[in-house]
């Protein structure tokens, strides 16, 4: 959950993930007054809310959830095989959340940055999805888990197991450390890591405060930072 306003929270329902069933967004009142957002798009799980540093005069919010892939979506993922699952990847939008209806709606809606569609793991999910601004708001950062696959995470080709930084419009800034890197994903940050429950962002842009883990070696490791 989020602050919008100082009497306003912006909260995500989860929804049952092991099913692929949908998450909900909520606006909650200090009181105990809650309200449903309308306007998310199709999604088989809601797991972060963060509020735009210029949220007061751009009403901006950035969302990550699993984006359900389409009938010819590839199935890829070392669960490939269960067909009783469909292919899903770690998704943000941002989107314009308006406040003054009845019913408080998403509008404006952009998807920004996607990482992998694969097909989930029903017990174990490594999801990661947590997002922080930089301190100065010039950049967003995306944690992005290791959705429990075991071969190519330390690729640069792929998002799983990463940490990306990205423009708030999701755009790639230059300066990203493998921007420049033939067949590497521009968006890395750090990479390494199985699955990061926190994201804060230090004074200079680093990620700082992550749970360390390194039960899995190169499987797997959580980069404390």
């Amino acid at each position: 959950m989020d602050f919008l306003t100082d009497d306003r929270i912006l909260i995500a329902e989860r929804g049952d993930v092991a099913v692929q069933q949908p998450g909900q967004l909520w606006v909650m009142t200090t009181d105990g007054t809650r309200v449903k957002v309308t306007g998310m798009p199709p999604n088989t799980g809601i797991y972060y809310v963060l509020r735009s540093p210029d949220f007061v005069t751009s009403r901006r919010v950035y969302i990550s959830y699993f984006e359900p892939g389409g009938p010819n979506e590839p199935r890829r993922g070392r669960n490939a095989s269960d067909t009783n699952f469909r292919p899903e990847g770690l998704t943000v939008l941002r989107a314009q959340l308006d406040l003054a209806a009845n019913m408080p709606t998403l509008g404006n809606v952009e998807v920004i940055w996607r990482q992998e569609q694969i097909v989930p793991i029903p017990t174990g999910f490594q999801i990661g999805a947590y997002m922080a601004f930089s301190p100065n708001g010039r950049y967003l950062f995306i944690a992005g888990g290791a959705r429990d696959e075991f071969e190519g995470i330390q690729n640069l080709d792929n998002a799983l197991g990463k940490t990306v930084r990205i423009f708030p419009n999701g755009d790639i800034p230059p300066d990203n450390p493998f921007a420049q890197t033939p067949g590497a994903r521009g968006d890395i940050w750090t990479l390494g890591h199985r699955n990061r429950p926190v994201a804060k962002v230090g004074i200079r842009g680093f990620p700082f405060g992550v749970k360390s883990d390194s039960r899995f070696g190169c499987r797997g490791f959580a980069l404390s930072g």
